[in-house]
């Protein structure tokens, strides 16, 4: 399967008065065509900085340093004029905001918004781009379309207005959507209408979907691979079932055995605080301080992402051990 895009040696930091935060720190990653790939880790992991990273979003804030590279079409997208990058946008490349209610303009009825999207995308006449705005929000599951159209966001609930979030993404007929925790402000019934959703397009549109979540058990049952974040660091990536039943990084048994299990009763277990260290990067693990496994090797050396089993990576100088059981997690 090729890959749609292509990201290497991607690198975010941002100035502070602090000094240099590192939001991003140097990683490579492809996603493949009509592949559903998930990012997963806690806030703060630098899931959702590698996403406008990826959409060029990120070009406006004075305080980014951002190097790499973003490869689609064979084009390194950071090397792409402002108009270039916007026509991208506006046809290959779509983003679903983590709160759609914000995301949404609260002076503009739904079908302003959404008309807008198919002019803009698709050089539609008025009456054209009304009448797909009509069918999207139907393709998307929202009934009385039409009426719909002519509502304001504040009179939505907040499932309605991730639907026409989706909606306005799809607009463009996107190759790559990427949705960043776009279940996370709704309850979980809602969730689950929307990840339905999401899976119905993306097997009916035949498209690539990169998936921003903090939720692994979410990740493996609704993707095909997932790549585990920690302090801007990929420290895992493989095939969704294998990352989930197998996991080979500390972080990432951590992240499973700290969440609930129905109808079952275990001890869960917390992940250490994060102490304050990406504006002082040690040369070893990051995960160091917060991890019960670590030894002199893993303050001084920084572990490479190596492949340990088929299309299972892992950055860690200690995950045979995990995987052969003789570890203490």
């Amino acid at each position: 399967m090729s890959n749609i895009l292509e990201i290497k040696s991607l690198n975010v930091h941002f100035r502070g008065n602090k000094g240099i935060f590192v939001a991003v720190d140097d990683i490579s990653f492809e996603i493949k065509k009509k592949e559903k790939l998930a990012i997963v880790g806690e806030s703060g992991s630098g899931k959702s900085v590698t996403a406008m990273a990826i959409m060029g979003l990120l070009f406006s804030n004075r305080k980014a340093i951002i190097s790499g590279q973003v490869i689609y079409s064979g084009k390194n997208i950071f090397e792409l004029s402002k108009k270039e990058l916007q026509t991208l946008r506006k046809s290959d490349l779509s983003m679903i905001f983590q709160d759609p209610v914000m995301s949404l303009n609260p002076v503009f009825t739904i079908g302003q918004q959404l008309v807008e999207a198919y002019i803009m995308s698709k050089k539609q006449s008025k009456k054209q781009a009304n009448d797909n705005a009509v069918k999207q929000l139907e393709k998307v599951g929202i009934l009385d379309a039409k009426n719909v159209m002519h509502l304001y966001p504040h009179q939505l609930s907040g499932g309605m207005c991730q639907r026409v979030m989706i909606a306005i993404a799809l607009a463009s007929n996107p190759q790559l959507l990427i949705a960043d925790e776009a279940t996370t402000a709704l309850d979980v019934t809602i969730q689950a209408q929307i990840l339905k959703l999401l899976d119905d397009l993306h097997h009916r549109e035949h498209n690539s979907l990169m998936f921003i979540t903090h939720d692994l058990i979410v990740a493996k049952l609704f993707t095909d691979r997932i790549i585990v974040m920690n302090e801007g660091r990929m420290v895992e990536s493989g095939r969704s079932i294998d990352v989930y039943d197998n996991p080979l990084h500390p972080y990432t048994k951590l992240l499973i055995q700290a969440v609930p299990t129905l109808g079952k009763r275990k001890r869960l277990h917390s992940i250490p605080k994060e102490l304050d260290s990406s504006f002082d990067r040690k040369q070893g693990c990051q995960f160091y301080e917060r991890c019960n496994f670590r030894q002199s090797k893993c303050l001084n050396e920084r572990p490479s992402l190596r492949l340990i089993d088929k299309e299972h990576a892992v950055a860690c100088h200690f995950c045979e051990e995990i995987k052969d059981g003789s570890s203490n997690y």
